[in-house]
């Protein structure tokens, strides 16, 4: 019944006080997302909530977390979310 409704149920409430936090992670040397998109990313949901914070990691391409060091990402990202966990 969700085409009857006037709100369905496939769109998030983006505009609500209680957004869950979001991180955008972003490679230095990614060629299929730049840092430039997700900057921007970052700026347009930084607009819509105070919860968005970026994280560039320098040389790191798209496949990131199957690189060496993969460990330094996977930290940073568990770490930043044990902290913005809402209790």
């Amino acid at each position: 019944f969700s085409g009857f409704r006037s709100r369905p149920a496939t769109r998030g409430n983006l505009g609500g006080s209680r957004r869950s936090p979001l991180l955008v992670i972003g490679g230095g040397a990614d060629l299929i997302i730049p840092g430039s998109l997700c900057r921007a990313i970052h700026r347009n949901q930084q607009v819509e909530s105070r919860n968005a914070e970026y994280k560039e990691f320098p040389g790191r391409s798209h496949l990131m977390i199957a690189e060496p060091g993969w460990q330094d990402v996977a930290d940073y990202a568990l770490t930043w979310s044990r902290t913005h966990a809402w209790a």
